[in-house]
């Protein structure tokens, strides 16, 4: 099944040698393999992104990719020091002096690549340690967790990856039901995430 199969992230990219002066130069990424004219990096916990060309990049409106972190403000510092600027959406939450949004259970924050793709940094909060010790409890695991659980993190994400470059609303973050292991309401107040776009086709 799909679901039990790993899941990767696209970069599109019109240039190609542009893309990867700013991720390899900028970010300090190291490219695995050189790819069908793209590249792939690989990240933590298994996970990779796959730079390509294309025609179609910068054209989507929502966030492209979303990286999990321990602590997005010491992120946005060591990126600020590359030269890399955070994106500013007029939206609900509290707002650090660095840019970082807080709303909805998360700290994050966007910024774009060279291509124009939008992208995010992201870092659950509030009762971090009471639902990594419940996540742990129902599956039968431990309580010494480093990180909170994919399904937890996906769901405080949502509305990074729902936000795009015109983005104007609210920050939709999804609450896990702990216990009955399914999602529950993905609002906050009146607004709702739409539909998250994890890949885009080039």
């Amino acid at each position: 099944m799909l679901q039990n199969a790993p899941m990767y992230a696209y970069l599109p990219a019109k240039d190609v040698a542009r893309a990867r002066e700013f991720y390899e130069g900028a970010l300090g990424f190291h490219p695995k393999e050189e790819v069908a004219g793209g590249v792939v990096y690989e990240f933590g916990s298994g996970t990779a992104g796959f730079l390509y060309p294309t025609q179609n990049a910068g054209t989507s409106r929502a966030s492209q990719a979303f990286w999990q972190v321990d602590d997005v403000e010491h992120e946005v510092a060591e990126l600020a020091k590359r030269g890399v600027r955070l994106e500013d959406y007029d939206m609900p939450g509290e707002r650090s002096p660095s840019g970082v949004i807080t709303a909805g259970g998360a700290k994050v924050a966007w910024f774009n690549d060279t291509e124009g793709n939008i992208l995010a940094l992201v870092e659950p909060v509030l009762q971090k340690r009471s639902l990594l010790a419940r996540i742990a409890g129902r599956m039968g695991g431990k309580t010494g967790l480093r990180r909170v659980g994919p399904t937890a993190v996906v769901s405080a994400a949502l509305g990074a990856l729902a936000l795009g470059a015109f983005a104007i609303g609210a920050l939709a973050i999804g609450r896990l039901a702990v216990g009955q292991a399914r999602i529950r309401s993905l609002h906050i107040g009146e607004l709702g995430v739409g539909k998250v776009r994890l890949f885009s086709r080039g």
